[in-house]
């Protein structure tokens, strides 16, 4: 839909529009949700605490003990390897032969679980076939060949292996031991695999337990967020329930202010009564002595018309000229103090009756002389019926269409259409005029009773109850009442009319929902 300006086809909805619901949708869900992520976020930081401290404890357990097993086995094949060296040195003769280092090996093969590999000049002797002297890097030859004893870990057969080598005292011949590393790396593995799956339970029991502590702990935040929902939603029985830790002071706190809000509001509604009770029952007790006052001064408005010019000094024709129309504003006043009283008490009576709407509004214009006012009519609403009370709707254009010529500049305009949306829609009526406008700081209570905004309204001699009276009319009728205002000289004021309306089925007839 293209926009257009303010009194023109379908009004957008109103910022003004005032509504009973205590809480906001937006803020209701704020509140539904606060809780729950709280509680997520302690039992994810708890859960990431517990996961935390498993990784560093598996971690440093791991590193540790390879550490400690690294060095044991490295530690334990450097003294074999010693020993096995004074043993080659105690059985090789001075000029060994193959047999020799034959029986050599066959010395080593009970020695313990180690191949070993004899380098003798151009000769290699091996105890096994996965031992060959290209498992012997250049650097490990180095360090034999100046007299050292060194090692180096080498990938034998796809197992990781320690490798020491070393030369028998005052002798050339290069022995090199291999130590299989194969089933203490296995056993690490399954102590790693080990430490990880504790560490993983230790994780989940952390978040299974943080989420416990977080319910526990958060378990009286939601039960006040619960109370204070209801509270706002007009519950004012709600309590919370003590005990003796910080919560039960805060619970207690809680019942001390809703006990306190609960006295005062009940006091306030009794006030509330009371006061209206008493306008009402003053509005009564006036109702029959202003009835006589207003005929008595239509008789003398009647005789001052009569009388011929000169028979009363122009001070006491002003003085009963003034006398009967503030004759009128009160009787005004009473009517409308009777009508909030009625709307209060509940005793305001509908009747609902299918009207034109067009045709309804265009002889109310007629009725009340309003040849200043211009009404215009969207397609959709043309031949239109719908079940309204007609006395209520007029009393509610009325009121607008007053407030607009009294307070606005002409041209005023009023403006009707009808939303359609599947089986519902609504009628929108509009009443707007070209005057000054409301400012901002009165528009949010223009609705209010009593409420004039300052300058011309106050000045104009209205009771600040029109408006007032066409909001409450507007609800009995199942709609609702807005306000939009424009900045600058012409901008205007605009009022808008909704009523719910339901689409009769195989049928271009709109119905309110009554």
């Amino acid at each position: 839909m293209s926009a257009r300006r303010p009194g023109r086809g379908v009004p957008p909805p109103s910022d003004h529009e005032q509504t009973d619901t205590p809480l906001g949708d937006r803020a209701w869900r704020r509140r539904q949700v606060f809780v729950p992520r709280l509680r997520r976020r302690l039992a994810f930081a708890f859960a990431a605490a517990i996961a935390v401290t498993s990784l560093v404890m598996v971690a440093g357990s791991y590193v540790l003990l390879r550490a400690a097993q690294d060095r044991d086995a490295l530690e334990g094949a450097l003294a074999q390897s010693r020993f096995n060296l004074l043993l080659a040195q105690s059985l090789l003769p001075a000029d060994p032969v193959e047999g020799d280092f034959r029986g050599l090996l066959a010395a080593l093969a009970i020695r313990g679980d180690f191949e070993a590999l004899i380098v003798d000049g151009g000769s290699t002797y091996v105890s096994g076939p996965q031992v060959s002297r290209a498992l012997v890097s250049a650097d490990l030859v180095r360090g034999v060949q100046e007299g050292r004893l060194v090692y180096q870990a080498v990938d034998m057969m796809g197992a990781e292996t320690l490798v020491v080598g070393g030369r028998a005292l005052d002798q050339a011949t290069e022995l090199y031991f291999f130590y299989p590393q194969a089933e203490r790396l296995a056993a690490l593995a399954r102590v790693r695999n080990v430490l990880i799956a504790l560490g993983i339970a230790l994780a989940a029991l952390g978040l299974a337990t943080g989420r416990w502590i977080a319910r526990s702990m958060l378990r009286p935040v939601g039960q006040a967020g619960r109370a204070a929902a209801r509270m706002a939603g007009g519950d004012l029985d709600v309590r919370l329930p003590e005990s003796s830790d910080e919560f039960g002071a805060w619970a207690a706190s809680f019942n001390m202010m809703a006990d306190s809000l609960q006295t005062k509001i009940a006091a306030l509604e009794e006030a509330q009564v009371r006061e209206r009770r008493f306008v009402s029952d003053v509005a009564h007790e006036l109702r029959t002595p202003v009835a006589a006052l207003v005929g008595e001064a239509s008789l003398i408005e009647t005789r001052l018309r009569t009388l011929p010019g000169g028979t009363l000094p122009p001070d006491s024709r002003r003085a009963l000229e003034l006398i009967s129309v503030d004759i009128g504003r009160l009787h005004r006043l009473i009517e409308e103090l009777l009508e909030i009283s009625r709307i209060d008490a509940g005793a305001a009576e509908i009747e609902w009756t299918e009207t034109n709407v067009v045709e309804f509004l265009g002889k109310m214009m007629e009725v009340h002389s309003f040849d200043d006012v211009q009404l215009q009519a969207t397609r959709d609403i043309e031949g239109l019926v719908m079940l309204t009370d007609r006395r209520l709707l007029e009393r509610i254009l009325l009121n607008l269409v007053g407030n607009a010529r009294k307070h606005g500049r002409p041209p005023v305009e009023i403006e009707l259409g009808a939303e359609r949306e599947r089986e519902d829609g609504r009628v929108w009526i509009t009443v707007t005029d070209h005057g000054v406008g409301i400012a901002p700081a009165d528009l949010p209570h223009i609705f209010d009773r009593f409420y004039k905004a300052d300058p011309s309204r106050s000045a104009s001699g209205g009771s600040g109850l029109g408006l007032a009276i066409a909001w409450e009319t507007a609800r009995l009728l199942g709609g609702s009442l807005s306000s939009e205002s424009g900045v600058g000289d012409s901008a205007g004021a605009r009022f808008t009319l909704r009523l719910p309306v339901r689409i009769v089925a195989d049928s271009d007839t709109i119905v309110t929902d009554a």
